[in-house]
């Protein structure tokens, strides 16, 4: 009797942050200090206006609640960083899974903050959280196995990330693995 071999799909989240001294090699500008002065100018558009929450960097820069060549420097280097963290993940994992599918890339910078005006410490959080060093990635990923069990496949995949990636990133967390659906 001869045991069947399927392939298994799992969709899988990973937020990765790319350290300063590699972002460094590649840029000259320093990602920290570019997520300060955007949450110093964010903070002080959100207090101005009174509002009871920060928006995300885009809807400032509609307001033009922030510099704009400040704004392109973070563009530049939230996309450097995705780049970076595209390169590594592919060239990493490929010696683990058979295929790696980028589905979706989004610096956090971009994404609504989760920090409040009226929070301790809100602009310390805020330029954590404006700081283009930090990319979402979604993926599928592709591998084989003899008898494909849900949770099994699953707990492989994180753990195959997670030995994979964690040396090469400062902040690396697995935030979903689950089977794809075809």
């Amino acid at each position: 009797m001869r045991a069947s071999v399927h392939v298994v799909r799992v969709a899988a989240g990973l937020l990765l942050r790319v350290s300063p001294e590699v972002l460094s090699r590649r840029s000259a500008v320093s990602p920290a200090a570019v997520g300060r002065q955007l949450a110093r100018q964010a903070d002080t558009y959100v207090r101005e206006q009174g509002l009871g929450y920060y928006p995300p960097l885009d809807y400032l820069l509609s307001q033009a609640a922030v510099d704009e060549e400040l704004a392109e420097t973070a563009r530049s280097v939230a996309w450097l960083a995705g780049q970076i963290a595209q390169d590594t993940v592919r060239r990493r994992l490929r010696a683990v899974f058979s295929q790696v599918e980028l589905d979706s890339m989004q610096s956090l910078a971009y994404t609504m903050p989760s920090v409040r005006p009226s929070d301790k410490e809100s602009v310390e959080a805020l330029a954590r959280h404006f700081t283009p060093d930090t990319v979402k990635l979604a993926l599928t990923l592709s591998f084989l196995q003899r008898r494909p069990a849900r949770e099994v496949s699953q707990q492989y995949a994180r753990r195959m990330l997670w030995r994979w990636l964690k040396d090469h990133f400062s902040r690396m967390e697995v935030t979903n693995a689950r089977l794809a659906s075809d």
